[in-house]
This record gives C-alpha cells, structure tokens and sequence, in this order.
C-alpha cells in the first residue's frame, strides 16, 4: 500500500528541488558512505534514497542494480514520516509491506532500516537506509547510533552542495560583472598594491596587454591628483582624468581590492559633443518652416515642441506645450482617431492627419501631421510618436477655390445643355409638321416643277431637322453619351438628296452640280446615314 502524503508534501518537494540533485551522476563521496552503512551492518543492500513526487531516486546505490524505482514502492516514504529511524523486521507481515513488489517480487526484502535525511529547514527529503534478502535481529542502538550519524554526513554533503552552488554562481557573477564591465576594472594585492588583472575594457582603454598589467604597481599607473579625480598615464603617454572607487574583498588568494575606473574625460568629451548635437538640432528646429514634436502616447501628452512652432501659429513660446488646446473642436474625433491607429502602426510606417489649429490672430491655420513610432516599450507596444506638422492652409483653400470653380463649370454645362434641349424640342414640333405638309403635297397631282420645289422644301426641312439633331448631338458628346446607330441605307438616296440640297445655292451663284454615280453606289449599306449625309453637306 503507499504511503499516504503529509501535510507539508509541496514546501518538502520544493525543499528538494532546491538541492539540484536529482539525475546527477554518482559521487564517491556519497558512495563511501553507502559502503560504510552496507558494512557496518553486514548487508548487501545500503542506499541514499530521495524521495521525488512519483518516485524515488537512489543518488548512491551499494548493491542494488538501478537507480530509482516507483513511489508506491518505497519504504522510504514511511520513514520520512517519522522522527526516528524505520525498522522493519518482518515485512511479509508488515500491513504497509506484505503487498509490496520488493518484498513478493525477486527482490525479497525481509529486513529494512531508513535513517531520516533532516535537512536543516527540517524537512526529510529521504533516507539512508541498510536493506537485506533474509530475515534478521534487530539492530543494537550502537548501529542505529552509527547509522545516524552516516545521514547526518549525507545532509552535510546536501547542504554544502547548496553552499557551493552559492559561491559558484557568486563566482560567475562577480567574473562577469569585472570581465564584461564596461568601465576600466583592476584587482590589486591589498597588501602591496600590485595590480593582480586587469579586465578587457582597462586593456583597450589604457593599451596596456593583460601580460604587462600583470605585476604593475598602481603607483606606476598615477601620475598626479586633482579635485578628487586621478590623473593616469595610458602606455601611449597621453594624461586622462579618471574618477575611481574601490572595494576590499576577502578571496582564498587573500585580501584583495578591486578598483573601478571612469575615463572623465571621454565623458566629458562625449557630453560636450552632446551639447553641441543638441544646439545644432535646437538650431533647426527653430529654422524650419514646420512644428517638430514628440508626442507620449501613454500619457497623451506632448513631450517636446520644436521653438518654430511659434513662428508657425504666432503664440509665445510658453503656449506651444498647449498646443492640444488649439485643436478645432470638430476635429478632435478624428485627432482621436489618429491616435487609435498607432498599435497597428510598423516600424519605418507613418500616418497622415488634417486638422486646424487656431493662430493667435484668431484664425484656423490647416495643418498636417505625419507620424511614425520613434520609440516603443518593453512589450513592443507604440510609447513614443515623432511627428512634423505643415501649414497647408493655402493649399487647403486654393484646394477648395478650384472644387468650387470646377462645380461651377459643370452647372453652367448641365444649364446649357438643359437649354439646347429644350429648344430643339420647341423648334422640332413645327418643322416635324412642315416636312409632313410637304410629303403630303408631294402625293398631290403637281407639275415636275411644283415635284422639284416640294422635294426641295422637304430637304431642306429634313436638313434644318438634321441641324436640330447636330445640336442635341453637341450635348451629347458633352456629356460623354454620344452613340452611333446601325441600320440599311442605299448611299444614292443619301448622296442625291445631299446634291438636291446645295442645287439651288449653287444655281444663286450661277453653277451648275451635277453627280455622277457608279454601280456600286445601288448597293444596301449599314451604319448612320444621317452622319453620312452631314459629312457631305460639310
């Protein structure tokens, strides 16, 4: 059966994972204390057990052949319970043990004894325990004694396995902190002062090799003092001003010191340069016909303006960090808008935004803004957001002075076009009569010549129609809606009828037209014959 768990089952399992030592190699120095147990109590079988959540784990196995077997199998779960040590006499008529595989299986324990690890937080992470095949006297208190003191030297060799650990990663700390320090870093001999090492930025600042650091006196590095800053001589002769700190440190090498360095100099050199960086850009920004800003999105606020901004809007350099106030109050939804794209926004991507802002004349200036993410935060989110803001007002209005002149061009269109339309359909109504009154006389008993002028009124009226219908076809091609129809025609009629029409100007002026047609003018055609007839009278 197996054991049931204890109250304190999760701290006791974080106490063991903290030990690191479960699925490590074997070590002699546990190993030794296996056979001494084994020995001591003239048993095949001794152990330093650990048990795990599901299992337990032998870090030191004398005369067993594996390395960890399941929980439910583990006499070691019983004896982590108790204060004192577990002995088991006769587990085939053990009720915890009579079931166990161990004891009906090959294994066949019939004598078992755990010791209790208790680690020094108190809690039992497992045992050291002595095992045999055959039954068995109890033990004397003198091997229980003994047998006590072996786990006290396994808790021990657990402990200081922790403690080392400690040291090793102070160690690396400590190493990574002098060697990859980007601040000039020496340990001297406090005794003596000699430099012991010196760390790569040292090598690179000062010239010195890690081979000529070796053995120097920090005497020989100093050449002066001033104001609390050392004067040092790098290998090349050149004076820098260094600030130092130091501190004493216990190693097993002996007393030590460890000294850090800060070049001023090149600091002071790269705040100057800074300095003059920043003047140059202030420099512009006060010369550029534009407003350079910075924007903090997580606050909502502006963090820096550049000074043009009060040649831009007029106001006094005091007002430009309120700039939000001077927003049109109609674009503040799409300011807010603008805002809100920022999170989908990439990196090298920007944004465009028109709004007004109010002069200090009183006026509505139109501006626009371009945007891209010039800084983000720890979890990659838009924080910061730099902008250049444009007067675009008179593009703004010479932009909405030529919509205005363009709809006014097209009403005046529509209205002419509403007017040829109307007109042609007043003058279409009494010429559509005149042309039937003609065909109607046409059928009347007339002489040839009365034929010939009847023939001529009714193309002359269907010409006059024709320029009616030329002058809705303008409107058309104005609108886009020009079409050509399709259908038979004979171009005889439509060339003989054209020729009737220019007969009698040509006989005002004394000419005389005469037409001649050839064969194929008898022929059916299809396309637009009144098209064709104006391209002749043209």
């Amino acid at each position: 059966m197996r054991a049931p768990l204890p109250d304190y089952e999760p701290q006791r399992l974080a106490e063991l994972e903290k030990y690191r030592i479960l699925d490590t190699d074997p070590e002699e120095s546990y190993d030794r204390i296996t056979r001494l147990a084994a020995h001591l109590f003239g048993v095949p079988i001794a152990l330093v057990r650990l048990v795990d959540r599901e299992r337990q784990w032998f870090k030191s196995s004398c005369g067993a052949g594996v390395r960890e077997t399941h929980r439910d199998l583990a006499f070691c779960a019983y004896a982590i319970w108790g204060e004192g040590p577990l002995v088991v006499l006769d587990p085939e008529t053990d009720e915890r043990f009579r079931d166990n595989a161990l004891v009906t299986g090959p294994v066949q324990i019939r004598f078992y004894v755990g010791m209790p690890l208790v680690m020094r937080s108190g809690q039992r992470l497992g045992t050291l325990c002595v095992i045999d095949t055959k039954r068995r006297e109890a033990p004397s208190q003198e091997q229980l004694q003994v047998l006590g003191d072996l786990a006290a030297m396994v808790v021990e060799l657990l402990e200081m396995r922790v403690v080392n650990q400690l040291v090793a990663e102070d160690r690396r700390r400590y190493e990574q902190m002098f060697t990859e320090n980007p601040a000039p870093a020496w340990i001297l001999n406090a005794e003596t002062d000699e430099i012991v090492e010196a760390n790569r930025a040292a090598e690179t600042l000062y010239g010195y090799s890690a081979r000529e650091w070796e053995g120097m006196q920090w005497r020989d590095l100093k050449a002066g003092q001033e104001e609390g800053r050392e004067l040092h001589r790098k290998q090349d002769g050149k004076l820098i001003e260094v600030e130092v700190s130091s501190e004493a440190l216990d190693l097993a090498e002996g007393r030590r010191r460890v000294v850090v360095g800060f070049d001023v100099t090149s600091r002071e050199r790269a705040l100057e340069e800074l300095r003059e960086s920043s003047k140059y850009i202030d420099r512009i920004h006060a010369a550029v016909p534009c407003i350079i800003y910075t924007f903090d999105l997580r606050r909502r606020r502006p963090l820096r303006i550049s000074e043009s901004a009060g040649g831009v809007l007029g106001h006094a350099p005091v007002m430009t960090p309120m700039l939000g106030m001077l927003i049109h109050k109609e674009d503040n939804a799409r300011v807010d808008a603008h805002l809100m794209a920022f999170p989908q926004l990439k990196d090298g991507e920007s944004v465009d935004l028109y709004y007004r802002l109010q002069h200090a004349d009183g006026s509505w200036r139109w501006m626009l803004s371009r945007d891209t993410i010039l800084e983000r935060d720890e979890n990659g989110n838009a924080a910061v957001v730099l902008g250049i803001a444009t007067d675009v007002t008179e593009r703004q209005e010479a932009a909405a002075a030529l919509q205005v002149a363009k709809e006014s061009a097209e009403a005046a269109t529509r209205a002419k076009s509403e007017f040829l339309a109307a007109i042609s359909h007043e003058i279409r109504t009494p010429l559509n009569g005149i042309i039937g009154l003609a065909s109607v006389l046409g059928q009347t008993e007339l002489t040839e010549r009365q034929n010939q002028y009847v023939r001529a009124l009714e193309s002359s009226g269907e010409a006059l129609l024709s320029l009616l219908n030329d002058l809705l076809d303008l409107s058309k091609i104005e609108a886009g809606r020009m079409e050509l129809e399709s259908r038979c025609f004979v171009p005889r009629e439509v060339v003989e009828d054209a020729v009737s029409l220019l007969a009698t100007t040509a006989e005002k002026k004394g000419l005389r037209l005469e037409l001649e047609l050839g064969w194929e003018m008898e022929e059916d055609c299809w396309g637009d014959s009144v098209r064709v007839r104006q391209i002749l009278l043209n």
